[in-house]
């Protein structure tokens, strides 16, 4: 090297101890030579013109920025390929399910319907033959309310309560259960898990074109793209949709678990974007061009890199979670609105007890008077409704 010591450059500030860092100053000492850093003056923080230039003029070697089918290669320079694969997921923001949304989610649609269906064909059965059964099948199954005693009822009624009542109470469990499971992992509004879906989603990427432009054209994405150079997974806005290699974005996610919804905010996609190898700018006039590739695969063969990488990211984002965390610490105390559920839910029962009540009295009036109901029954049903409140 005849005294020249490795110069390199990287867009982002990367500490002495980080892999590439060590990589480079590995390769100055295998080389009996030293490392100069380029400091990179440009301010956008992107791969752009200006980076392109500083580049050529201040005789970098090599560019340690990690590059993946990149647009712009500057003069001279070339793409040092490596055998580290880039697994390209997209992690998609989730919002919080509705409170009645929540409610009704236990059970699908069709089980909702077949019990209303049942419930109502038992009430008309009941109506149309009032001598089949002693006691009222709503109340009786729904609120426990025994007008007969059901153990002296005849077979035929036995046969219907004890089923239903059976039936009611395995569901009742099946929906408890599910409910406190819901409560606990709250489900998003809909989740995200294919580029189809995404597409149709229109929730927009925030991306670096420059940088993912190839996985963005492969699958058509360009038109969801808002770019931008500031698109660190470290600080998403929960409102767009962010890149990352698989590695990164399951690190990240628990920065983003939302206790107040007891929810993730953001999922990392099931299908991938894409599989790219890793590689780096080399000049190619200089004479360390077939070194940097030669210590670059023993430390990957060797299993250092990989070991190394997964250490040094590990730390940087637990560092940052660790500082997220400590600066978001709320008051866990237990508040009137955290039990909105469960005041729902008595909301509804109350509703649905003393809508059955009343309509029970309407229906005995009526067969009472032989048909006729009166502005005295109706005052009369008032003042018991308001007893009961």
């Amino acid at each position: 090297m005849r005294g020249q010591p490795i110069r390199y450059c990287n867009i982002f500030y990367l500490p002495k101890k980080h892999i590439l860092v060590r990589w480079v100053k590995d390769t100055a000492t295998f080389m009996n030579t030293t490392v100069r850093e380029v400091v990179n003056t440009c301010t956008q923080g992107v791969l752009d013109i200006c980076y392109k230039r500083l580049l050529t003029n201040q005789n970098v070697d090599v560019d340690l920025t990690e590059h993946i089918s990149p647009e712009i290669i500057p003069t001279h320079f070339g793409i040092l390929q490596t055998n580290v694969l880039y697994d390209r997921v997209i992690l998609v923001p989730r919002s919080p399910l509705q409170l009645f949304k929540l409610l009704t989610l236990p059970f699908s649609w069709q089980v909702w319907s077949i019990l209303v269906l049942l419930l109502i064909s038992v009430e008309v059965i009941h109506l149309a033959v009032p001598t089949m059964f002693r006691n009222e099948p709503i109340l009786m199954v729904v609120c426990g309310f025994e007008r007969y005693d059901l153990h002296k009822a005849d077979r035929g009624e036995k046969f219907f309560m004890f089923s239903l009542i059976v039936l009611l109470f395995l569901m009742s469990q099946a929906y408890e259960t599910k409910l406190l499971s819901l409560i606990v992992s709250r489900p998003a509004i809909k989740d995200i898990h294919t580029i189809q879906e995404l597409k149709e989603s229109g929730i927009r990427i925030k991306s670096d074109l420059s940088a993912d432009y190839a996985f963005l054209d492969d699958h058509n994405l360009k038109s969801l793209v808002v770019n931008s150079s500031k698109k660190s997974v470290l600080s998403m806005d929960l409102v767009h949709a962010y890149m990352s290699d698989r590695f990164i974005a399951e690190l990240v996610l628990p920065k983003y678990y939302d206790p107040a919804q007891r929810m993730n905010r953001y999922r990392i996609m099931e299908e991938s974007v894409g599989i790219a190898h890793m590689g780096f700018f080399v000049d190619l006039r200089s004479p360390l061009v077939d070194v940097l590739g030669h210590t670059m695969t023993v430390l990957i063969e060797s299993g250092i890199y990989g070991h190394l990488r997964v250490d040094s990211t590990t730390f940087m984002v637990q560092k940052d979670i660790a500082e997220y965390q400590r600066i978001s610490v709320k008051d866990d105390s237990l508040y009137f609105e955290d039990l909105s559920i469960a005041w729902m839910i008595l909301l509804v029962g109350l509703i649905v007890g003393v809508a059955g009540f009343v309509g029970e009295v309407i229906v005995s009036k009526i067969c009472r008077s032989g048909g006729r109901f009166g502005k005295r029954d109706i005052d009369h049903l008032l003042i018991v409704v308001q007893h009961i409140f």
